[in-house]
This record gives C-alpha cells, sequence and structure tokens, in this order.
C-alpha cells in the first residue's frame, strides 16, 4: 500500500471519528482518532517526501510537508484553542486543513502514479 493511499483511508477514518467526537457520542474515541492522525500527517509526509525526491511538482511536495506539520500543530493543540462558544471555529478550522491535505496529497499522489507509469515504460 502506497502512502497516498494510506492518506485516503486515514483521511476517511479521520473525518468519520471527528464527526461523532463533534457530535459528543465519542469523546473516548479522542485518542485514536489523535494517533490515527499521526499515521496520517506521517504518510502525508511521504507524499511530500516523495514528490521531492522524484522531481514531481517539489514545490507542492514541500508545501505538504509544511501544511502536514500544520495539521499535526493544529491537532495537537486545537482543545486549548479558543475554548467556549468559539472553539466551534476551530474545529471547522481543523476540518479544512485535513480536507486541504487530502487534496494535496491527492494531486500529488497522482502526478507520482503517472511519473511512476512513465517510468516504467520507459524500460521496457
Amino acid at each position: 500500500m502506497g502512502a497516498a493511499t494510506l492518506v485516503r483511508i486515514t483521511g476517511i477514518a479521520q473525518l468519520l471519528l471527528g464527526v461523532l467526537i463533534w457530535m459528543g457520542n465519542a469523546s473516548g474515541l479522542i485518542p485514536v482518532h489523535m494517533g490515527i492522525g499521526l499515521v496520517f500527517v506521517i504518510a502525508l509526509w511521504v507524499v511530500g517526501y516523495s514528490a521531492i525526491r522524484r522531481g514531481v511538482v517539489p514545490w507542492l511536495g514541500g508545501v505538504l510537508l509544511l501544511w502536514g506539520a500544520g495539521v499535526l500543530a493544529l491537532g495537537m493543540t486545537q482543545a486549548q484553542l479558543m475554548p467556549g462558544a468559539n472553539h466551534a471555529a476551530i474545529q471547522v478550522v481543523h476540518v479544512l486543513t485535513g480536507l486541504i491535505a487530502m487534496g494535496m496529497s491527492e494531486a500529488l499522489g497522482k502526478r507520482l502514479r503517472i511519473a511512476n507509469e512513465g517510468a516504467a515504460a520507459s524500460v521496457k
């Protein structure tokens, strides 16, 4: 399984767990959500690093590395940010940063797959 696929799987799991947690029905799953989030970010970093190393839209790979760090930092600190009635704004930002990360990973994953197919075709 490639890193881009792992981003998809963990990203969908994060969205589902996040909705459950946000609805107030699964606060006991927050540590699970955080653990899966760490795997999500590491997979993002692998996709970004792969893009840089292979020269496939390297600037976007660099952005994804930085964005992943931001996702991790926000996820680890969001409970302390704007507590109270305005905390929902932080939760929305948290979801949006994850969705944007998933989109960047998809874009790079597609380009990496195309580059791999091209390399395989030139070897034949």
